[in-house]
């Protein structure tokens, strides 16, 4: 929703309206733009919580029942993931309400373009809440990381990365976040062995078809995108128009919006398929992460078995077990205990391309896949979680800190 259709809105609705989602889209960003716009928000409602919470400035929770008994004169907008939209929207229309307006990455991304587009400064001052990277960030960062971000004397390592994403800005990084340009800079730089075959590539979602697919395992994902990947083990039992609409989507997605992740903002967006790598089980290879700090591996982090048991572990550079958790709710992750894994016989081979990648990078994170001793480069990310995973024990966020000079 652009600006101008946002407050033609504001100004002709007479009803009451809602967000419906209590969590960090409700509570940060889009309660701050609709304040910004002047756009009272009424109440909130949320499956997962009960009636008469406060979520901001004394404006609390109701019941379902409450909000459905308002039919069509209640304005819902739903703020959510994009990946809860479609389930939340049957769920309230089934309950008959009728005017429901999704608010998610892409209706930030839309409000800012339009902002941006504008030559009133006054209207861009109005919105500094969205548009000021670092207020955005810091909004973001209490509600995700649980304590106050300060930028001017970072010293947590996620304060610092979040210091590195605003102000530590070139334009190379925009060719090593683009999943399909950074081909190339591994090829010249490393060797084209290392690279995941490329079977097919499109700017056209529409070209997602049965005939244009391998008949092999792969994988489908944007260039430009994080977590937006679909597996192909079978082309005979996709639903290709399914398949079709996502990628739409995922092609009009600029990560930049809703991340402030300045390398994403410019990468020309393209759909790339890659063979998928798998191991004589039939199960995706591990993925092995290497954190390097001014040069220096600190950490590697496994995610083991996704397929599987689906678990996490961390070694230093001899491969010792280190015992803490850097994730989305890490939390609520740190019980998921497996088994350890043993060093892959590629890791002297990762340390040293990852070493050359880190050369002049303060901070990165190199990715590698190991598939019987053959290696194969991942994604290189320079924010890794947007600086917005946590760490459990919390202690490591500090220490890990120390380690990262700016």
């Amino acid at each position: 929703m652009t600006y101008f259709e946002l407050k033609e809105l504001g100004q002709n609705w007479k009803g009451k309206i809602c967000f419906f989602g209590a969590g960090l889209i409700g509570r940060t960003w889009a309660y701050d733009l609709f304040q910004a716009m002047g756009i009272p928000i009424d109440f909130f409602c949320d499956n997962k919580k009960e009636e008469n919470i406060v979520i901001r400035d004394h404006v609390k929770t109701i019941s379902l029942q409450t909000l459905y008994s308002f039919k069509s004169d209640v304005m819902v907008f739903c703020t959510m993931s994009t990946s809860h939209q479609s389930a939340i929207r049957e769920q309230l229309e089934k309950a008959g309400l009728k005017n429901i307006i999704p608010v998610d990455s892409y209706f930030l991304q839309t409000f800012m373009q339009s902002l941006e587009e504008l030559k009133d400064e006054t209207i861009k001052k109005q919105f500094k809440c969205i548009l000021d990277d670092a207020e955005y960030v810091s909004g973001q960062f209490k509600y995700r990381v649980g304590y106050e971000l300060d930028l001017k004397n970072p010293k947590t390592l996620n304060e610092k990365i979040q210091w590195l994403k605003l102000y530590d800005r070139k334009p190379e990084y925009t060719l090593l976040a683009d999943k399909f340009a950074v081909r190339q800079y591994v090829k010249e730089k490393f060797g084209e062995e290392y690279l995941i075959p490329l079977l097919f590539k499109t700017t056209d979602s529409n070209d997602l078809t049965y005939s244009n697919m391998p008949d092999q395992p792969c994988i489908v994902k944007t260039n430009h995108g994080t977590g937006d990947y679909q597996i192909i083990r079978d082309k005979n039992s996709i639903n290709w128009e399914e398949l079709r609409q996502k990628f739409k989507r995922n092609l009009a997605k600029n990560l930049y919006y809703a991340t402030r992740e300045f390398q994403y903002k410019n990468i020309s967006p393209l759909i790339i398929v890659e063979k998928l790598l798998v191991l004589p089980n039939g199960r995706i290879p591990n993925d092995y992460k290497l954190h390097f700090f001014n040069g220096r591996c600190e950490f590697i982090y496994c995610s083991i078995d996704r397929e599987g048991e689906n678990y996490r572990k961390v070694y230093d550079i001899n491969w010792n077990p280190l015992d803490f958790v850097w994730v989305a709710n890490a939390k609520n992750l740190c019980s998921q205990k497996g088994a350890d894994i043993p060093q892959p016989k590629s890791f002297k081979k990762m340390l040293e391309i990852g070493k050359e990648v880190s050369r002049d990078i303060r901070y990165v994170r190199v990715d590698f896949y190991d598939v019987e001793g053959k290696l194969y480069c991942g994604e290189i990310t320079l924010h890794h979680g947007g600086g917005y995973d946590t760490f459990y024990p919390e202690k490591y966020d500090a220490y890990y800190g120390q380690k990262l000079s700016l």
